[in-house]
């Protein structure tokens, strides 16, 4: 018979300076499903997928069960150089980019292998991020399928522009992107609060505080030190598809 045991969730927030193994880590997962799985024309170095906004001002989340990586997330506040500002202006016809720093951009979100139930818990963590550093939006590219799973699970979003054609993946498939953001403030509803419940079932440890990390399980973050031992580098196996992604950088 199957366990029913769920597995340990921990979500570890980090940057190059408190962590970068961890960082290393996530770049390879990211060359696995963007690159090797989802063929997105992207630039890879060694067996790492690796542009010009990996650097001391990303903050990177890596979601591990039971020590294996399974889905992450890039963060970079708005008053940095950022990937849609940068490399995709032309997505920004109706509201102008953000460049201010209680603002920030999510890129390189993706869940492997897929599963619903983890790309729940990966947005909660993202929106969790957002309240603890005082974002009022998050920034992001997505594809439609990305944009409609969003408001499935109760996330609000507001579009700066109509989707674009950017381009085709190494299969010469067309690759259509939205840019827009989720506004944290008008985020509520049952949905919503069902997806935040999920930051329950997680252990969140923060490594780029400047003192000690911050550890947040269920209820009130306490201040404890960093348990370690949790980012075991592991082998994940390529989906065929995957469920929730961010539309990234072709150059």
């Amino acid at each position: 018979a199957k366990s029913s045991q769920r597995p340990r969730l921990v979500a570890k927030l980090c940057n190059v300076q408190s962590n970068s193994a961890l960082v290393i880590e996530f770049q390879e997962f990211r060359r696995k499903l963007f690159v090797d799985t989802l063929q997105w024309d992207l630039s890879v170095f060694g067996n790492l997928e690796i542009d010009q906004f990996d650097g001391a001002t990303a903050t990177y989340c890596a979601i591990y069960a039971d020590g294996t990586l399974i889905s992450g997330f890039r963060a970079i506040r708005c008053d940095q150089e950022y990937l849609a500002l940068s490399v995709f202006p032309q997505l920004a016809t109706e509201r102008p980019y953000p460049r201010r720093p209680d603002m920030w951009e999510i890129s390189r979100l993706g869940v492997n292998p897929p599963d619903l139930n983890i790309a729940g818990v990966t947005y909660a963590v993202m929106l969790h991020l957002a309240r603890m550093r005082g974002a009022k939006a998050l920034v992001a590219l997505v594809d439609l399928s990305h944009e409609r799973l969003l408001r499935q699970i109760g996330i609000k979003t507001r579009r700066y522009g109509s989707p674009q054609h950017i381009g085709n993946d190494r299969k010469g498939r067309r690759l259509t992107a939205v840019a827009g953001e989720i506004p944290i403030q008008e985020q509520g509803g049952e949905a919503y609060e069902a997806l935040m419940d999920l930051l329950q079932t997680v252990e969140i440890i923060d490594e780029t505080l400047v003192f000690r990390p911050e550890v947040v399980q269920s209820g009130p973050a306490q201040v404890l030190s960093d348990p370690g031992g949790i980012c075991d580098r592991s082998n994940c196996e390529a989906p065929s598809r995957t469920k929730a992604d961010m539309v990234g950088n072709r150059s």
